[in-house]
């Protein structure tokens, strides 16, 4: 049995990001995919604190049954999204660690700085009060 909270812990860097879309579909990148999940292959998800882990390999039989479709999008079922609180567009980083996918929302928080108080959405990018203070007096 895998230790999901390894997988977790090994992450590294922001991953990719991707967006939820309406119907609650993410695509998942295509080099992510080669070889091992790509359209029509059953997967499970697991949530594993704020992560969903997709793997291949139904553990103990809790994972939530789904199929990736062939643009390489998975579904992300309600009850799963509520106790995250992911929505249609958030942001959504994805890792790949051995034959396991990585999904997390991102957390609002300044590029520059990494500040997550006062923020500004500028084209999908954050930034906070301070930062854009000093790039306008740049």
């Amino acid at each position: 049995m895998i230790d999901f909270n390894e997988l977790i812990n090994a992450l590294k860097g922001d991953g990719v990001t991707r967006n939820l879309d309406e119907l609650a579909r993410i695509v998942i990148p295509s080099n992510f995919r080669n070889g091992v999940f790509f359209g029509g292959t059953e997967v499970y998800l697991f949530k594993v604190d704020k992560y969903v882990v997709i793997s291949k390999i139904n553990y103990n039989g809790e994972g939530i049954k789904k199929v990736f479709d062939e643009l390489g999008r998975i579904q992300i079922n309600a009850e799963v999204r509520r106790d995250l609180e992911w929505k249609a567009k958030d942001s959504i980083s994805v890792w790949k660690i051995d034959d396991y996918i990585i999904l997390k929302k991102v957390e609002s928080k300044c590029v520059f700085c990494g500040n997550n108080a006062d923020l500004t959405n500028y084209k999908e990018k954050y930034i906070c009060k301070e930062c854009k203070k000093n790039i306008s007096k740049a």
